[in-house]
């Protein structure tokens, strides 16, 4: 008797317990053997719940994955026009208005991403402040950045709740994948006590683990527990 394991695909754990559960219902010969096909409903239906709000979870976040994508791309596109109409304004390049804004030059403000750049932006935002006396057009750049900020701000606390998401997703799938691995492991050895001679017809009530149970042939392909799109770093 072959045993799934935690990297059995759930869809396929699915399969075997419904073969087992429909094997076990049908031998009345041998009544003892319903306890096991129970246990095995039980634990198999919370495994393949939380594997679907996993699924749910994933493909959920793609939205939210683009939208942080075009957003952090905008904003940075917004500030580096506003450095350039600084430069202008300045007439010159490294000029008053420039350092003020940029006293530490572009890179600080678009080179970091997610909610380090957020917070590079408000800093900015700061500055474009106390600038009003030395560049009458700050104010207006201000509202530009705020702009920028704020959708892109929203994006990225978007992403973080999705992510967060998705991984306490994962972890019920996990717990619930261990239960089912319990159940079948039991349901195993339990058929293995009430016929301790005959291993034939032991591995009757189990059906070999690399076999679909449809076609005969290799099961179809799964995400893998843990995967899905690579996942952003969630700060903090």
């Amino acid at each position: 008797m072959e045993k799934p394991t935690s990297k059995t695909p759930v869809s396929r754990c699915e399969e075997l317990s419904l073969f087992s559960q429909t094997a076990m219902r049908s031998f009345t010969e041998q009544p003892a053997l319903i306890p096991y096909a129970d246990a095995l409903a039980l634990a198999t239906a919370p495994l393949v719940a939380a594997h679907a709000e996993v699924t749910v979870a994933v493909r959920g976040l793609l939205p939210v994955r683009v939208k942080v994508r075009f957003t952090e791309y905008f904003a940075e596109v917004g500030v580096r026009a506003l450095h350039k109409r600084a430069e202008a304004a300045d007439g010159k390049k490294d000029g008053k208005i420039a350092k003020a804004l940029f006293p530490n030059g572009l890179g600080p403000v678009v080179a970091p991403t997610g909610p380090a750049q957020v917070k590079a932006m408000e800093e900015l935002e700061g500055r474009l402040k106390a600038a009003g006396a030395l560049w009458p057009q700050a104010a207006d750049e201000l509202v530009k950045v705020m702009a920028l900020r704020t959708e892109y701000a929203t994006a990225v606390d978007a992403r973080r709740a999705g992510v967060l998401a998705a991984v306490a997703a994962r972890a019920q799938r996990t717990l619930n994948k261990e239960d089912f691995l319990d159940a079948y492991a039991k349901a195993c050895a339990g058929v293995a006590g009430l016929f301790p001679r005959d291993r034939r017809l032991q591995n009757l009530f189990f059906d070999d683990l690399n076999t679909d149970s449809a076609t005969g042939g290799g099961g179809g392909e799964e995400e893998p527990e843990g995967g899905g799109p690579p996942e952003p770093n969630v700060p903090g």
